[in-house]
């Protein structure tokens, strides 16, 4: 099981992740979200240049998808979040960012939608679509913009685990703690490695912004720290669908490289 005060740490970071994912922050929200940079509940190395994901022979040295990994990407992630203020970004501008990059009110360059990327068609609303909604339901939940976006953005993941972590701290018993979690582990493997690692890393090669730079990077980076401490707690077994879940990671960032 893992120590209920990482767990607790775990939440804040995709609570706060899920709302800038949902929508382009304001100038207050930047202001809070900055103003407590210094207090991320992730540690992060700081680092003014993105990690490498691998080079032409391979592996780079270091960049082995492990918690050190983790670590740069959230650090350049929140590198350039500090970035976005220093340079004086406006709220239009970090909006027509996000706006252009997930397709608010236009095509989308990167869109943030599950099913976009992983099914057949690449429709906005799939099966991919359903099947997160319905493990909302088996912890009696329900999305909180329900009919209003689809299940399967990305900010909306981030609140899913967010929300199954938190069934797991409020837990009185042993059976009320592991259910929520291995809800969280299944769709940690099934769904979020899926796929957001190789949007995320697309999208932040795409950004505009400083700001939008760092929130995926800030994003990515929570992912695989996340997944790094479930391999570590042996929660998270290396063999899915016949791929480690580092290659899984690797792969996508390969992909993404050879378009």
């Amino acid at each position: 099981m893992i120590d209920s005060a990482l767990l607790d740490r775990y939440a804040a970071v995709f609570t706060v992740l899920s709302a800038l994912q949902l929508s382009p922050a304001t100038d207050a929200a930047v202001g809070r979200v900055v103003n407590a940079l210094d207090e991320w509940p992730l540690t992060a190395d700081a680092v003014a240049t993105p990690p490498e994901p691998f080079d032409a022979g391979g592996e780079a040295p270091g960049a082995r998808w492990d918690a050190a990994w983790a670590r740069r990407a959230t650090g350049y992630g929140l590198t350039q979040l500090r970035a976005s203020v220093e340079r004086g970004e406006t709220a239009a501008v970090r909006r027509r960012d996000q706006d252009l990059m997930y397709g608010i009110s236009a095509t989308a360059k990167v869109p943030p939608y599950e099913s976009v990327h992983r099914s057949t068609d690449h429709l906005v609303f799939d099966l991919e679509t359903l099947e997160v909604r319905a493990k909302y339901r088996v912890l009696d939940l329900e999305a909180p913009k329900l009919n209003n976006e689809p299940d399967d953005h990305i900010g909306l993941e981030f609140d899913f685990l967010c929300q199954c972590i938190l069934r797991t701290l409020d837990g009185k018993t042993e059976s009320e703690q592991q259910r929520p979690l291995a809800v969280a582990l299944g769709f940690t493997r099934d769904n979020l490695l899926r796929w957001a690692p190789r949007m995320l890393t697309s999208a932040a090669s795409q950004a505009d912004t400083a700001w939008l730079t760092g929130l995926e990077w800030a994003s990515l980076g929570a992912i695989l720290d996340w997944t790094a401490i479930l391999e570590r707690e042996n929660l998270l077994q290396p063999d899915w669908r016949g791929l480690p879940v580092r290659s899984r990671i690797r792969d996508a960032f390969s992909a993404e490289a050879a378009q």
